[in-house]
Parts: structure tokens; C-alpha cells; sequence
């Protein structure tokens, strides 16, 4: 892999203009023990970027810009049959462009309210689609020491080379998109700590998949996974959760948080109707972490992670602590894990 990164900045008394090229190029390859080509592939890309901010008053700041990425793929990909037999799945090259440019603003309506509306044009010459993405995020100041924060747009995302051309490739693909809100009050606690709780929902459509390719039962039956199934827009579902932490912050004595998370993702197959957990559907997590300054040049610090885990993507079944090929999408999860982490540090 090879990157370079050249970046140009001029400030003026209200205005500051960015720009900036990025080029990369990655290679690589993995074979078997036996010296057999599994998978051979090569990414280059070329970026362009331009950004401007402009003070236009006190109360109102405008930001603008855009980028183009050129891009250039190539994937080769080959599988066992047998001991001593292989068969190519996948062999594409391809290239394409991607055009993006936005517009936001940073509008101070009063000086307990702010006001950040936007929108973002994307167009990919992969797919010839292109995307408007407009969003507005808010800071609503209650109160000394209560503030709202409140977050609502559309995200979207362009199919892959993978996922449009080669053997598994559709090329009439549309973008993924997701509509996202997000509330959150942050409430502060004294002079050096606060709580903060959001809440979150994300509707998401036109997501990809490749039906078939896993292993599963069907009425009883074995069906074995598909290698040829292509990409297809068809999977639809939502993910909220609520966030919860509490911080607190000291130059001199103990400083560290608590955080807790508890989230839904669940999907459903627009073709088949099949609902299913998302491969991230992680129900609880906790977050502790605590730094002591002993001296000015001691301190101790700890951070413990604990998660009720992720399902085991696939068709599972337990039964008996032993595990078998199911019915059901991502029926089957991962153990519960924590972790603990103890550092102590000398300047």
C-alpha cells in the first residue's frame, strides 16, 4: 500500500479556504499453504477536496465545498471444489468517478438557540444515480446548565464495484438509504461533572443483500448456500436505543464516566417477508472508565467494557450446547464478554 496527501490553506479576516488531493493505491494477495492464488486484488484512487467557511455575520456562518474521488478496481477470486480442484467466483475490473459537494450553515438565532441546516449532492458514475441528502441539527440552550440537542437528516450510500459489476454484481442497483433523529439533554451536575441522555431512531430501505448464500434449513430441509446469488435491494428495518453516561471531569483528582446503551436492530426481507436481527444488534453495553491523578506525574486509570453480544450471522440452532444449521436468521448469539483494563503511568 502507498499514500500521499497534499494539503493548501488560506485564512483571511472572516473566510478560510481548504483544499486538498489524496492518491492511494493498495495491492495484495492470500494463498493457501500449498502456494495456490485464493484471492488477488488492486485499489488506486485519486481525490480532490475544496472547502470554504465564511463568517457572513455574527450570528451566521456558511461552509461549502466538494470533492471528486476517481476510482479503479480490480478483484479475482477462486474457491476449492474439491482437494485438488478450484473454480473462479468472482473476476471484475472496473472504474468510476464519484462527485460530491455540499452547503450548511451555522445560523445563531438567539443566543440560547442555534440552528445547523445542510444538504449534500452526491452522483456516482458506477450507477449513473444521483443523491440529495439534506439534514438540520439544533442546540437549544434551556437553561444554565441544561442543554437540547436534537439531529434529523438522510444519509445515503452507493453500491460497491463488487456489488454492481463481476458475477455477483447487479447494475441497475439503487443507494442505501437511511433516515435518521436523535434527541439528546445534557444536564450539568456541579461545576466539573454532567448527565446526558439520547434517545435515537434510524429507518433504513433499499439496503443489499445476497439472498441464499448461506446455509439453512427450509421446511427441514438442508438447503446448501448459494455462490452465485447477485446483490439486490431488498432488505428494509429500523434500529433505535436509548444512551445514557455520566462524566465527570478534574485536572487534578479523579476524573472518568459511566456509560450504559440499549439498542434494537431488526430487519425484514422485502421479497420473502423474512425478519431477522442485524448482524449488530447488540442489546446492552456498559462503558466504565476512571483516571486518578496521584501527582503530576503519576496517574492510574482503568476502563472495564461489558456487551451482551452480537448473533452469530447465519441460520443456528442450539440444542444441548452443541450447534446445528436453522431456520431462522441470526437466532443464535454470541456469549456476553467484558473486559478490564488496569494502566498505571510515570512521566
Amino acid at each position: 500500500s502507498a499514500i500521499g496527501i497534499g494539503r493548501w490553506q488560506w485564512t483571511g479576516a472572516r473566510s478560510v479556504v481548504n483544499a486538498g488531493i489524496m492518491g492511494g493505491v493498495n495491492r495484495f494477495s492470500n494463498e493457501t499453504l500449498g502456494g495456490v492464488d485464493l484471492d488477488r486484488g488492486r485499489e488506486q484512487q485519486l481525490s480532490v477536496r475544496f472547502d470554504a467557511r465564511h463568517q457572513l455575520s455574527p450570528a451566521l456562518e456558511l461552509e461549502a465545498g466538494g470533492e471528486v474521488d476517481v476510482l479503479d478496481e480490480s478483484r479475482w477470486r477462486q474457491r476449492p471444489v474439491t482437494s485438488t480442484t478450484y473454480r473462479v467466483i468472482n473476476d471484475y475490473t472496473g472504474e468510476g468517478t464519484r462527485l460530491g459537494v455540499y452547503g450548511t450553515a451555522h445560523w445563531t438565532v438567539a443566543p440560547w438557540l442555534s440552528v445547523l441546516p445542510g444538504v449534500r449532492v452526491d452522483r456516482s458514475s458506477l450507477t449513473d444515480d444521483s443523491t440529495a441528502s439534506p439534514w438540520v441539527q439544533a442546540v437549544w440552550r434551556v437553561a444554565s446548565g441544561t442543554v437540547v440537542r436534537g439531529a434529523t437528516g438522510v444519509y445515503q450510500q452507493f453500491p460497491t464495484f463488487e456489488q454492481v459489476i463481476g458475477a455477483w454484481g447487479t447494475p441497475d442497483l439503487h443507494p442505501e438509504r437511511a433516515t435518521s433523529l436523535d434527541v439528546g439533554v445534557e444536564q450539568a451536575i456541579g461545576q466539573s461533572a454532567r448527565l446526558q441522555v439520547t434517545v435515537y431512531d434510524r429507518e433504513e430501505q433499499d439496503f443489499l443483500r445476497r439472498p441464499g448464500i448461506e446455509p439453512r434449513l427450509v421446511d427441514g430441509r438442508f438447503v446448501p448456500g448459494s455462490r452465485t446469488a447477485r446483490f439486490e435491494n431488498r432488505v428494509e428495518g429500523s434500529t433505535r436505543g436509548i444512551e445514557m453516561m455520566v462524566q465527570r471531569l478534574d485536572a487534578n483528582g479523579f476524573s472518568g464516566w459511566l456509560s450504559y446503551s440499549y439498542g434494537r436492530n431488526r430487519y425484514r426481507d422485502t421479497v420473502s417477508g423474512e425478519r431477522f436481527w442485524g448482524d449488530l444488534d447488540q442489546r446492552h453495553t456498559v462503558n466504565l472508565y476512571g483516571l486518578y491523578r496521584l501527582s503530576p506525574r503519576m496517574s492510574v486509570s482503568g476502563k472495564l467494557r461489558m456487551g451482551s453480544n452480537f448473533p452469530a450471522p447465519g441460520y443456528y440452532t442450539e440444542s444441548g450446547g452443541r450447534y446445528y444449521v436453522g431456520e431462522t436468521r441470526n437466532d443464535v448469539r454470541l456469549p456476553s464478554f467484558a473486559r478490564l483494563d488496569l494502566r498505571l503511568n510515570r512521566t
